[in-house]
């Protein structure tokens, strides 16, 4: 078993529709302007659906590095800035961002 690291973040959505054919996935942007694909689901049939998954897979790094924080020793006491960045986080799962 290999300690792969993921694509590092911020990762973003996008859905695509042409007629009846639809492509979505969600993606990593560097500076240079060259997206790299995080993961991809042409033709998929419910929007609502995958909008929803793709929220949550585009937070996932966020999410991650946050639980991480809160797991530091002496890091249970939440402080206003960390309340306000995990908002943050969820909200961009819930797709209000």
């Amino acid at each position: 078993m290999t300690d792969a690291k993921h694509t590092q973040g911020p990762w973003q959505w996008y859905w695509r529709q042409e007629g009846r054919e639809a492509d979505c996935g969600v993606f990593w942007q560097e500076r240079s302007g060259l997206a790299y694909s995080v993961c991809r689901a042409p033709r998929y049939v419910e929007q609502s659906q995958w909008e929803a998954n793709a929220r949550l897979i585009a937070a996932a790094p966020e999410l991650l590095a946050l639980l991480q924080e809160t797991l530091r020793p002496g890091a249970y006491g939440i402080g206003s800035t960390l309340a306000e960045r995990i908002e943050a986080a969820v909200a961009k799962a819930g797709g209000s961002q």
